[in-house]
């Protein structure tokens, strides 16, 4: 295994300069590449199988990490969720905890939070028809797993005065599309 400062491709191929970055990261980098210096800080909000966010300071190319280049984990901070549900903060993280940002709205959480608000079986080929026909279910669901989300992006809104613009992307976010940023305006 590569360790996180490359230093073995480095061995392997010093011909090469070699950036080892993470995939938030890289995902982040994309999105701000077109983005002028001056949009400042920029964020990047990830929704897949984890739940990740990483900004960056345009003006000086940094994104800030600590000294082991963490950034942005959320999808390990407490879920903020729905009234009345708080039953959903027993659900599983896969780092072992429980009641995590991502164990509500990371990709592998969807079929059990369907399963803790007594809906049907979770299938993700059918999800997006089923919010496109506005299935109420469907749409309950969606909101429910959107929830914890809009909370950290208002949380960011108060607390990251310089963050300008926050992009969100990742399978989940992508498969769903329209769907899922109408579900994250009505919450947020």
């Amino acid at each position: 295994m590569f360790g996180h400062d490359g230093g073995e491709l480095r061995q392997r191929r010093p011909d090469v300069e070699w950036h080892v970055h993470n995939d938030v990261t890289c995902a982040l980098a994309d999105f701000a590449a077109n983005l002028p210096a001056e949009a400042g800080h920029v964020g990047y909000l990830t929704v897949s199988s984890g739940i990740a966010l990483k900004i960056a300071d345009l003006a000086s190319r940094t994104v800030t990490v600590d000294g082991s280049g963490l950034q942005g984990e959320i999808g390990h901070l407490p879920a903020a969720v729905p009234s009345g549900l708080g039953r959903l903060l027993d659900l599983p993280c896969a780092c072992g905890g429980a009641g995590h940002v991502a164990a509500v709205s990371a990709g592998p959480a969807i079929p059990r939070v369907a399963e803790a608000l007594g809906l049907e079986p979770f299938d993700a080929a059918a999800f997006p028809g089923r919010l496109s026909e506005g299935d109420t279910g469907a749409w309950h669901l969606l909101d429910t797993v959107t929830y914890p989300l809009a909370q950290a992006i208002r949380w960011l809104w108060t607390t990251q005065p310089r963050l300008t613009v926050t992009g969100i992307g990742g399978g989940v976010a992508e498969a769903l599309g329209a769907h899922y940023q109408r579900s994250l305006e009505r919450e947020t």
